[in-house]
């Protein structure tokens, strides 16, 4: 009678892991950084407005900074996913780390074709 059940251990919730969202947050800071650069450029363009020195040497910067966040947010991705394969209990955020790892992906490709447009055009102009 004065015996007691012994006490059941409290479920631990899984939390998110830190490094799915980092790398989700640096694959978009990529994708934005490569395209307000070419974005601001085309439209100063369009509009025919003086471009200051200044102004192309802070698009030049976002563009070539692009690809950092996309390399680091796919290397946050991979670690994210492996932490939560290993440890489902501890870690959840699968889905989040993907899109980080997507959005590192398509930076990296949006940089690329950027690139090849930019070589093109740069090509032609010395045709001429």
């Amino acid at each position: 009678m004065g015996q007691s059940l012994p006490a059941s251990p409290v479920p631990v919730q899984p939390k998110n892991s830190a490094l799915a969202v980092v790398s989700l947050v640096l694959g978009i800071l990529g994708l934005v950084c490569l395209c307000i650069g070419p974005l601001a450029a085309y439209l100063a363009a369009r509009a025919e407005l003086p471009m200051p020195s200044g102004f192309l040497r802070v698009v030049l910067l976002l563009w070539c900074v692009g690809p950092l966040p996309a390399f680091l947010a796919l290397r946050c991705a991979r670690i994210a996913a492996s932490r939560i394969k290993c440890a489902p209990a501890l870690f959840r955020g699968r889905r989040t780390a993907l899109a980080g790892l997507v959005m590192g992906y398509m930076s990296i490709a949006l940089f690329v074709v950027i690139a090849i447009v930019l070589v093109c055009y740069a090509v032609s102009f010395t045709g001429r």
